[in-house]
């Protein structure tokens, strides 16, 4: 599965790390103006935890895109 970070290192200024809460979206929904129907709120933890729960997620879902949301 692929992971677009552009959008968040923009923002943030940096590569996605550490422990908080994340977000993520199929990519191809995330410049929609209702990109957060179909975002994916991983449990809070570290983000390696959330990219994993996130990938678990969108792979049932046939998703093979994923944006971080920033």
């Amino acid at each position: 599965m692929e992971f677009y970070t552009d959008e968040y290192e923009f923002e943030h200024g940096r590569a996605p790390r550490g422990r908080g809460g994340w977000a993520f979206v199929p990519a191809d929904k995330a410049s929609l103006p209702n990109y957060l129907d179909y975002v994916f709120w991983a449990p809070s933890g570290t983000y390696r935890e959330a990219k994993a729960a996130a990938k678990a997620h969108f792979s049932a879902l046939g998703v093979d895109a994923v944006a971080v949301c920033s």
